[in-house]
């Protein structure tokens, strides 16, 4: 599952809040998030670790 599909799971309501979580917990701004989750930015490898154990091995760090 990649880092779009994972938020994208959550619904409609609750996706904002989702990636403000995630934001925080990486040390990120809300829209550098918000980029990565769209794909408009690549998800820096230095984060794809954090994602991976953050998301309980949902998102493997080689998918994001």
């Amino acid at each position: 599952m990649t880092l779009t599909e994972y938020v994208n799971a959550f619904p409609r309501l609750q996706r904002a809040a989702v990636k403000k979580w995630l934001a925080d917990q990486l040390g990120l701004s809300r829209s550098y998030m918000r980029s990565m989750c769209n794909g408009t930015r690549r998800i820096p490898a230095k984060y794809a670790l954090r994602i991976e154990k953050l998301t309980d091995n949902v998102i493997p760090r080689h998918i994001t």
